[in-house]
């Protein structure tokens, strides 16, 4: 059966994962920031190094047992990101392709009726 998706579904998706890669960066010693720039979805300063990363975030959902299926990146994209990049330290790019489960669980507020 095939799944029928929100109309707000890509862009809902594109804004998790940023702030899923804002989240999950602040826990591993960097302050990311999440910025509005061509090629360019967050900056963050690694404060181990003192390496800034300009980062470009790109999301999906990947199917059951299709795990390890890439994430692409347009070819007219790279250009971009790289420019984007200059005013950055060494200007290297930083591609992270986190593999994640993530698990929702649903309750009706009556299952907790008989806690206090």
């Amino acid at each position: 059966m095939r799944t029928i998706k929100s109309n707000m579904y890509r862009k809902i998706l594109g804004d998790f994962g940023e702030l899923f890669i804002l989240y999950w960066l602040s826990k591993r010693n960097h302050e990311p920031v999440l910025i509005d720039y061509t090629g360019i979805d967050i900056l963050s300063l690694n404060k181990n190094t003192g390496k800034s990363w300009g980062i470009s975030v790109k999301s999906r959902i990947r199917a059951e047992n299709k795990e390890k299926s890439s994430i692409n990146v347009r070819a007219k994209q790279i250009p971009l990101i790289k420019e984007a990049c200059k005013f950055i330290n060494d200007g290297d790019p930083v591609t992270l392709d986190i593999l994640m489960k993530i698990e929702v669980h649903f309750a009706w507020l009556s299952t907790f009726n008989n806690y206090k």
